[in-house]
């Protein structure tokens, strides 16, 4: 087989795609037949010999029967509880967003009962003197309702791995236990922004944090309306644009002063994941970084790169965890994008 991480990872990937097209008991039956063809094919020594096939067999199998599994034994029980009244208790683990409308959202992951542990979990508040912060501990009376989906044939309000939103309904009650040390990547992070708004100010200093840090907090709506009005809201979401640049400046910088390919390569990765760090490891630079990694490991490892085997591994990496994670508009763009220019 010439390309195993390609056909591994790829089919692996459409599997999931097409799992969560049809959802479950199909997924299921799917899963339970195609192992079957499987073990059958292994009686055939034609069929046998064909490793291709064999691999993509099992990757198409085990993608249909990680989703089934996962939806049987982690969402439905959550979005079971979809109108219950609980009070939760979580660790803020990602800055605060302000919606358009002035809600404060924020996302928890989930300590104790009720819920199970590490539950992701938006939360909306509207009382804006209830602040909780990055690394802060939070604890609320809350009603919880199922994440609202986007529209469209895909569950990609899903794909960010929550599956329950919540909204607080006795703000007396309410408890912000402050973190009694803050993240190291926060810190960087709100160091870097508060350099930027000292030496800027207004629309200004917005737009130049959200184009290096992905924060949009001080872009005011009529210069939000503007990007978007352009079409240029995306430069201020960190993604594949901000690794692309960190990889090829800082592995060109290291190779003009003659650092062997295989440290400059090392290097590039820590600096990637340090960048991913500062900006809080937001999704979409996850994804772009994930797949510049695995390019720079073929030159750590010194092996040939191999665009269609990096893209398999990449896209495996991406959605091994989180079945839901191929919905996401931002990732099927980028795999179709990268597939073509393949």
């Amino acid at each position: 087989m010439a390309r195993p991480l390609a056909v591994i990872g790829i089919t692996y990937f459409l599997a999931l795609l097409t799992a969560n097209l049809v959802g479950n008991p199909v997924s299921a039956l799917l899963s339970a037949l195609l192992f079957l063809f499987f073990l059958l094919a292994l009686f055939f020594r034609s069929l046998r010999a064909r490793a291709g096939l064999m691999a993509a067999l099992l990757a198409a199998g085990a993608a249909f029967c990680v989703y089934a599994c996962y939806d049987a034994a982690v969402v439905r029980p959550l979005t079971a509880l979809d109108g219950g009244r609980v009070t939760v208790t979580g660790l803020v683990t990602a800055e605060p967003a302000m919606s358009s409308s002035g809600t404060r959202r924020i996302t928890l992951k989930t300590v104790g009962a009720p819920l199970p542990e590490g539950t992701k979990l938006t939360v909306w508040i509207t009382d804006l003197e209830c602040t909780p912060e990055l690394g802060d501990t939070f604890t609320a009376p809350v009603r919880l309702s199922r994440t609202e989906p986007y529209g469209g044939i895909l569950p990609a309000h899903l794909s960010k791995g929550s599956y329950l939103q919540a909204f607080v309904t006795d703000y007396a009650a309410a408890i912000v236990q402050p973190a009694e040390k803050t993240p190291l990547f926060a810190r960087l992070h709100g160091g870097a922004l508060e350099r930027l708004y000292a030496a800027y100010g207004g629309d200004a200093a917005g737009l130049t944090a959200g184009i290096c840090f992905g924060d949009t907090a001080l872009l005011s709506d009529n210069a939000s309306d503007s990007l978007a009005g352009a079409g240029l809201s995306h430069l201020t979401a960190v993604s594949g644009l901000h690794m692309t640049i960190i990889a090829g400046a800082v592995y060109g910088l290291l190779r003009l002063l003659r650092v062997p390919k295989r440290a400059a390569a090392g290097i590039n990765i820590l600096a990637m994941l340090f960048f991913m760090g500062v900006t809080l490891f937001p999704v979409s630079a996850v994804r772009a970084g994930m797949m510049q990694i695995v390019m720079m490991l073929g030159y750590v490892l010194s092996r040939k790169a191999d665009g269609l085997n990096s893209l398999g591994l990449a896209l495996l990496l991406l959605v091994l965890f989180q079945p839901y994670a191929a919905c996401d508009p931002g990732l099927l763009l980028s795999f179709a994008a990268t597939l073509g220019l393949l």
